[in-house]
């Protein structure tokens, strides 16, 4: 999909960029960004669409002004990692999650409390004891701290007699990428002061426009429907 569209795009696409200077009001929206080995780009547009996670880090060079600030600033960062591993010992159609104790019955906002959650899934071809693997943390994890934490949390298993494993009890570590975002501030408190209504306020703020994961459910097709939402309301504001 990203590969036809930039087929379609071409000279419209900067790849490898950062944005360096940003002005931003409700006539229309001025970047200035850097590419790898080019000059400096001016971009005018009438809206921006900005789809990266809001983290501070990321938009430091966006213009946020205060009524941004004030909502982004509360978000929360996550490390999160997605990848595929060669599990032999672990039957091919399982699926196994890691979850604090306390969470149980219903205590979902307890899944935050414990250091990290994993999950390990089946996934094919059939025979090659491949799973998906879905690790995310409270805190920072490089890409070597991940591997060895989902090879760890496949050891208890086998420690604790989860799994039967006779001999090499080995886990296989295919391929790995790092999702690293920011989280929705927590607490019931902060949903009934109106945060989602503050957050809905941004949108067609500033000429700005905004979609991505961080908006809604962490699914793609979550994504993809709230961003059909959004460039609609978006196409609507040039009339």
């Amino acid at each position: 999909l990203y590969q036809r569209a930039y087929d379609l795009l071409k000279e419209d696409v900067f790849l490898h960029s950062t944005i360096e200077e940003t002005e931003r009001d409700s006539t229309g929206v001025r970047i200035v960004i850097q590419s790898n080995g080019k000059a400096k780009t001016l971009i005018k547009a009438k809206r921006v669409l900005w789809t990266p996670s809001p983290s501070q880090d990321n938009l430091k060079t966006f213009d946020q002004d205060e009524q941004e600030t004030s909502v982004f600033q509360r978000w929360v960062p996550s490390w999160s990692y997605v990848g595929v591993a060669q599990i032999p010992f672990i039957p091919e159609n399982y699926s196994i999650t890691y979850l604090p104790k306390n969470v149980v019955p219903s205590n979902h906002l307890a899944i935050r409390d414990y250091p990290y959650s994993l999950s390990l899934g089946t996934t094919g071809p059939a025979g090659l004891n491949l799973f998906r693997v879905m690790l995310g943390a409270n805190f920072s994890v490089t890409y070597k701290e991940a591997e060895t934490t989902v090879i760890a949390g496949v050891q208890k298993l086998v420690e604790a007699g989860t799994v039967n494993c006779t001999g090499q009890c080995e886990v296989k570590i295919e391929a790995i990428s790092a999702h690293p975002g920011v989280l929705w501030p927590r607490g019931s408190d902060v949903i009934e002061h109106g945060f989602v209504q503050e957050l809905s306020s941004l949108q067609g703020h500033r000429s700005t426009w905004w979609t991505g994961r961080s908006w809604c459910g962490e699914y793609s097709s979550n994504v993809w429907t709230f961003t059909d939402t959004v460039l609609e309301r978006l196409l609507n504001s040039f009339r």
